[in-house]
């Protein structure tokens, strides 16, 4: 397989978009973190395949109230990223008692309920299951990031249904390019130039 540079990606992305006659196959990606590059990407993995996908994605940090204007799409994505839950979590998380603990969890558990409920007749949903491993420090005992990532992760195989789809991101990380490469903390963003990997972790 070769590989492709982004550059060419897009080009290329162009060429089957003029190709391809079939109706649109519309994809809505909605995100709290940054994903940009996946849309070329996605459009032109999919229309290789002769699926003519076109990507649009919601407002930055904006999934709950999104998720009432894009439930007409033939699929959503979504990336919710653990420590952007709340401004600046990664850094707070370490101080918190397990009151303030609950009510994140508890917060976080209802958003999920209210974007659930309006994809719920949408075809195939992917939404990423909750990582810590960019906030990992290898100890034995388990920090508050890890346990509630563990927790929310549960609530969302509780969520099961034939169109909802978890993404493994730790498998991602620890399988394909590696933590630091994967993504920004800084800049609250993931790198996608193997679109491959990270589909081929959904189960």
């Amino acid at each position: 397989m070769i590989e492709l540079k982004f550059s060419e990606i897009i080009n290329q992305n162009k060429e089957l978009e003029n190709k391809l006659q079939s109706s649109p196959f519309r994809i809505t990606i909605l995100s709290n973190i940054i994903v940009h590059q996946i849309k070329e990407i996605l459009e032109y993995s999919l229309r290789e395949k002769g699926i003519n996908a076109n990507v649009k994605f919601g407002n930055y940090d904006n999934i709950v109230q999104d998720s009432h204007i894009h439930n007409q799409s033939n699929a959503v994505i979504i990336f919710w990223e653990l420590c952007n839950v709340i401004e600046g979590l990664q850094y707070k998380i370490g101080v918190l008692d397990k009151n303030e603990l609950d009510d994140i969890l508890e917060m976080t558990k209802s958003e999920i309920d209210l974007v659930l409920k309006q994809f719920e007749k949408t075809s195939l949903v992917l939404i990423n299951r909750f990582t810590s491993l960019p906030f990992s420090n290898y100890n034995i005992r388990k920090n508050n990031m890890e346990e509630l990532a563990e927790l929310l992760n549960s609530y969302l195989e509780e969520k099961s249904s034939p169109n909802l789809k978890l993404v493994d991101i730790d498998k991602i990380i620890a399988s394909q390019i590696g933590c630091l490469i994967f993504f920004s903390i800084r800049q609250f963003f993931f790198k996608f130039m193997n679109i491959n990997g990270f589909f081929s972790t959904i189960y």
